[in-house]
């Protein structure tokens, strides 16, 4: 009887979760998940035998990945499409909920976040085959896990990485039945433009980066459209006073007649797409004010939160405040030098920003509650309770 197993062998996760349509289900080899009802320990072992972080070091956990009505261990053929198609959501949800610059161990990238959907005989792991394409077609191999091993890719080398991932975006982009086409697609251009693989140079991944966006917004590859659709998504969202500086005249310098710093950046990443694109002008870097890598980190912290702009307009997620918060703050990178040293920073420039985004929204909060605090109970209701609770007048006598 053919048996399947869907997992993430680069991801560790600590307990069961359950995240819309997915239960996630952590394997340690030889203690748990116990037998389930259609797969054994002793054969999730086995397929794993063929998964190593790297020479002679066989992974000791993974992410076991259930779907709808299907369990490890059926076989994955009927939900083989069905579980790919998902792999964008969950890459991109982990994504989304990313820190960069923080210099810890818990960075990931789309390839930390790779799928394997694996078939097997029961009580007979050893012997497994997969498919490659190839510019004329594919090939198909079959191999034994003791001959053969998959080596986790050295750009996605941070070690039991965590699963991480933004739980109510991911729910919501799951049902994939309501979600917009050009919300999907821009998403699986996005994760490939983040792989962080060394065979995808920046100049590329500007390219599909670009193409996200252009998805996303359903817009052409046209600099003024591309603009005016940052104008129209951002224009609503009051960003906070921005200190001027020699840094964000240099900006307008480069990019006149931008009203705002986000489309000071927007003209001069259309500006770098085509020089990406083209060739023509790649070489001269001194019309940018930044380099390929800081593009490309720039637009890795907003694409992610304009999706989630897109969603809550048309009703999809509940309100996040955060990403709204975020989103206020985003000019906030623009107008501050990546480039500073760390003798003038004690850590990268960047990381503050949302920490001061992260603050704004909490004082926010509790301003709030103090306001509310105040006129508590409502005067309607004090109102209404007084008429209640108050004896009846006396009637009027002559």
């Amino acid at each position: 009887m053919t048996k399947g197993l869907a997992f993430l062998p680069w991801v560790l996760l600590r307990e069961r979760t359950e995240i819309g349509r997915l239960r996630l289900i952590p394997w340690s080899r030889g203690k748990y998940p116990d037998d389930l009802p259609y797969a054994s320990l002793s054969d999730i072992d086995g397929v794993m035998a063929a998964y190593a972080d790297h020479a002679d070091h066989l992974i000791s956990s993974a992410t076991l990945i259930e779907i709808d009505n299907w369990h490890t261990g059926q076989d994955p053929t009927p939900v083989a499409k069905a579980l790919f198609k998902i792999r964008p959501l969950i890459g991109f949800s982990a994504l989304a909920d990313r820190l960069l610059f923080s210099q810890n161990f818990d960075y990931c990238n789309y390839d930390t976040y790779s799928l394997v959907v694996q078939k097997y005989q029961e009580n007979s792991t050893k012997y497994f085959g997969f498919t490659t394409r190839r510019r004329d077609g594919g090939a198909s191999y079959i191999w034994s896990s003791d001959k053969f091993t998959f080596i986790r890719p050295y750009h996605a080398l941070s070690c039991h990485h965590k699963l991480s991932v933004d739980s109510r975006l991911l729910d919501a982009l799951l049902r994939v039945k309501i979600i917009p086409d050009n919300i999907i697609e821009a998403i699986e251009e996005f994760v490939l433009a983040n792989t962080d693989s060394p065979n995808v140079p920046e100049h590329v991944e500007l390219i599909m980066v670009k193409s996200a966006f252009e998805r996303l917004f359903r817009i052409n590859h046209y600099k003024d459209e591309f603009c005016r659709a940052i104008k129209e998504k951002l224009e609503a969202i009051k960003a906070p006073d921005i200190e001027h500086t020699e840094y964000t005249a240099a900006w307008h310098a480069k990019r006149p007649n931008s009203a705002r710093l986000i489309e000071c950046w927007a003209k001069e990443f259309c500006d770098m797409r085509g020089a990406a694109a083209h060739g023509a002008g790649r070489n001269n870097t001194s019309r940018f004010m930044w380099s390929e890598f800081y593009h490309l980190a720039f637009a890795s912290i907003l694409f992610p939160l304009l999706v989630k702009h897109e969603l809550m307009a048309l009703g999809l997620i509940s309100q996040d405040e955060e990403a709204v918060e975020k989103l206020r703050y985003i000019e906030l990178y623009l107008a501050t030098n990546p480039d500073q040293s760390e003798t003038e920073c004690r850590e990268h420039p960047w990381r503050e920003i949302p920490r001061r985004a992260m603050d704004s929204l909490r004082k926010r909060s509790y301003h709030k509650l103090i306001r509310e605090a105040r006129f508590w109970p409502p005067v309607a209701d004090t109102a209404s309770t007084a008429s209640k609770t108050s004896p009846a007048s006396p009637p009027e006598t002559c």
